[in-house]
């Protein structure tokens, strides 16, 4: 042992061996010093049960006189060595066991959000066209996938297009189409066209009917003078289809601020006139869009965000031409990447010679898409501006005078226009079509949406029958009308 100081009992001098005797007296003394050395048993740690295991001196070794004195004292004084037998405690799991409470507000909670889907799916249901069937876009210009940049509201305000007090022109000698000039390319660009057009774009601002213009606007977009005279071209969506529905000012690149009358609109092809009394503007000189190439230079000047932003420039090209944008619309578009913003809306799209080859309209507007604004070609634009200055309407057009919605449904295995109201006029009335029928055929054709309509359409003119084909989902039932078609007015 480390302690054990075995200096005290050597053997003597004359090397006598020790006896082993009985001598109480001195092994008494033994037994007390070594107790006195002796050191503490360690203490078994907090948790473990300690069993301490006594060493066992035979009688055998002091019978056999085999184990000297020193030896049994060593024996008998050592430190015990305790062993331990370790027996960890296990805690008790946690219960998870809910409370009460929470588990009533589990079953509320879950019983009120599985009442909203019900109540969404029901709503869905109810509201969509023939209840399995998917909406594909209103019939006033409100296309699928493309958003029109303008605060406008959708629905249709349209009071008719025609109206005999309109400030109409019936010697308005037309917009001319020019062609690009052939001398000279280098002299002209981006700013060259700005210049040329700048003073003639305006600000359309349209206020709530009878507010005095004051007070907050309930749509703005942009225009162009194509008269020195007052005649102003902009978007039929930006006065919402409508003759009665605003009160509309006009601000010049001069800041001057006019009021505007209505002189007719075309929700088919999204163009509207209007007038203000004015002399001597500067008018925009108009292109020939047929001559257009794919990937040339343009720029669209406009009032993105309002007057505060008034006549912004922005540049791009040409990304193509003749672009279906729009199952409700009768037009095709050029489709181009310069940024085109809610206000740009009216405003003109040019080529780099100073000429309007366009009126921007629309964009796809959605997260995954960026650069495809649209305008509307020169040569519609001046075919259809023409005759609303002239006459207040767009002539040789016929109508079958309904709005509608084009609609798909599985469940009947339809395509088609589903009527949601037909005007005091339509040819329609009087016969067996009903609101909630499906126009599926006209004049002999197919039709889905009003594209298709419009097509079929141009070939026939005021007092001409033709026969509709409609689907009725209540019965399933299919049948045919003949019709006197009307003048669209």
């Amino acid at each position: 042992m480390d302690n054990y100081n075995d200096t005290q009992y050597q053997p003597s001098d004359n090397n006598e061996p020790v006896e082993n005797t009985d001598n109480t007296e001195n092994e008494k003394e033994i037994n007390i010093e070594a107790e006195a050395v002796k050191p503490p048993v360690p203490q078994a740690p907090q948790n473990v049960i300690a069993e301490i295991t006594e060493p066992t001196v035979t009688s055998e070794s002091t019978e056999n006189n085999n184990m000297s004195q020193y030896q049994e004292y060593v024996a008998r004084t050592q430190p015990v060595i305790p062993t331990y037998s370790v027996q960890t405690t296990t805690p008790k799991m946690q219960s998870n066991k809910m409370s009460p409470a929470l588990k009533a507000f589990l079953i509320i909670a879950l019983t009120f959000i599985g009442a909203l889907l019900i109540a969404f799916v029901a709503y869905i249901w109810s509201s969509t066209p023939l209840n399995k069937a998917e909406s594909y876009g209103q019939y006033y210009y409100s296309t699928p996938n493309v958003t029109i940049p303008t605060e406008a509201p959708t629905e249709n305000n349209d009071t008719g297009a025609y109206d005999p007090d309109s400030p109409v022109d019936a010697d308005f000698k037309g917009i001319k189409l020019e062609s690009k000039p052939k001398n000279n390319k280098d002299n002209y660009g981006a700013s060259y066209s700005f210049k040329h057009l700048d003073n003639t774009v305006v600000g359309v601002v349209c206020y709530p009917k009878d507010s005095g213009f004051s007070g907050d606007y309930s749509t703005q977009g942009s225009g162009i003078v194509v008269s020195k005279d007052g005649y102003i071209v902009t978007n039929s969506h930006i006065i919402s289809n409508s003759r009665i529905l605003y009160d509309i000012k006009i601000v010049t690149k001069d800041k001057k601020e006019y009021e505007a009358q209505v002189v007719g609109f075309d929700s088919r092809t999204d163009l509207a006139v209007l007038k203000i009394k004015a002399d001597n503007l500067d008018v925009a000189t108009f292109g020939d869009s047929d001559e257009i190439e794919i990937t040339e230079d343009v720029i669209a000047i406009g009032n993105p965000r309002g007057l505060d932003y008034q006549n912004s420039v922005t540049k791009g090209i040409v990304s193509a031409v003749d672009r279906v944008a729009s199952s409700n619309n009768s037009s095709k578009f050029i489709q181009i990447d310069a940024a085109i913003n809610p206000g740009n809306s009216g405003g003109p799209l040019c080529n780099m010679y100073g000429q309007v080859i366009g009126i921007t309209t629309s964009k796809i507007a959605l997260d995954d898409y960026e650069g495809m604004g649209f305008a509307i070609p020169s040569k519609t634009v001046k075919k259809i501006v023409d005759d609303i200055i002239r006459y207040s309407y767009v002539q040789n057009r016929v109508k079958i005078g309904i709005t509608g919605t084009a609609v798909i449904s599985q469940e009947y295995d339809i395509k088609g226009i589903e009527i949601a109201s037909i005007e005091k006029d339509s040819p329609l009335n009087n016969t067996k079509a009903e609101i909630g029928d499906v126009i599926i055929g006209l004049g002999g054709t197919k039709v889905t949406n009003f594209t298709e309509v419009y097509t079929v359409l141009e070939e026939y003119r005021s007092g001409d029958e033709i026969e509709v084909k409609l689907f009725r989902p209540s019965d399933e039932s299919e049948f045919t009308v003949k019709i006197k078609l009307k003048a669209d007015k």
